[in-house]
Parts: C-alpha cells; sequence; structure tokens
C-alpha cells in the first residue's frame, strides 16, 4: 500500500510538472496626450510665427495692442489706435479665430483650448513691456 501511495505521488508530481499557464496582457500606448499637445504648440508655433502680420507685430511691441484673457489682440492701456489699426485688429482677430478652430478640430479640443494655449505661449514668449491680460481680465505688462 505504501509503495502504491508512492507510486502515485510520483506520477501526480510528475503529471503537475508538465502543466502550463499562458498569460495574456495588453500594452496600452500613453503617448497620446503628450502627441497632441506637441502637434498642437507646433501650429500655434506656426500660426504665432505667421509673417504676414508684421503690422500686428509692430502694435504688441509698441504698446497700442496687447493680448487680451480670450487670447486675441485687443487695445492695451493708454495705446492709441487710429480707425485703420483698429479694423485691422478687428480683422486679424477674425482670421486668428477661424486659425484657432481649425487647429481645435484638427486635434479633437475645444478652440477655447486652443487660444489658452496661444495666450499661455505668447505670454511666455513675449519681450518685456508687452501688455497681457491675466485670467481675471486685469491688464498687466511683462517684466
Amino acid at each position: 500500500m505504501n509503495a502504491r501511495l508512492m507510486m502515485l505521488s510520483s506520477m501526480a508530481l510528475l503529471c503537475a510538472g508538465c502543466l502550463t499557464v499562458k498569460t495574456e496582457h495588453e500594452v496600452k500606448p500613453i503617448h497620446i496626450t503628450m502627441d497632441i499637445n506637441l502637434k498642437v504648440d507646433q501650429q500655434i508655433e506656426s500660426a504665432m510665427n505667421d509673417n504676414s502680420k508684421p503690422d500686428m507685430k509692430r502694435l504688441v511691441e509698441n504698446g497700442a495692442v496687447g493680448l487680451d484673457k480670450d487670447g486675441l489682440f485687443a487695445p492695451a492701456p493708454g495705446g492709441s489706435l487710429s480707425a485703420a489699426e483698429l479694423e485691422y485688429v478687428v480683422k486679424a482677430n477674425g482670421e486668428h479665430k477661424t486659425r484657432m478652430a481649425k487647429i481645435a478640430e484638427e486635434n479633437g479640443i475645444t478652440a477655447a483650448d486652443v487660444a489658452a494655449r496661444g495666450r499661455t505661449m505668447f505670454i511666455e514668449r513675449a519681450k518685456a513691456g508687452v501688455w497681457y491680460q491675466d485670467d481675471a481680465g486685469k491688464w498687466l505688462q511683462k517684466k
């Protein structure tokens, strides 16, 4: 009986050693948000470097125009704009809104998100003296 029990135990151990367990797992990418942010930043950068708006750059650098809390150009405190310059700013803002909406649509985000990111990028890169509004709408000058 002991020999029989020993034989059964040995066979059970041998069979147990032949079993394999297969596991499956799924690898999910985690770079999607970063890729979208990088792409949006590049598209905004391209829009900001648009050399077709030298007059806007001059108005900003002269302190006549700043960037408002919505990411649009607006007359800065103490700035003076002629009627033609004001009309130019309004037209440029319309084009800017269209471009931001296109970037948003291409990337599946809102135009407000694109405008907010563009505003942040503008402020980070602005020279000293450039006017901008904080989130509450208070005008500040870059130091």
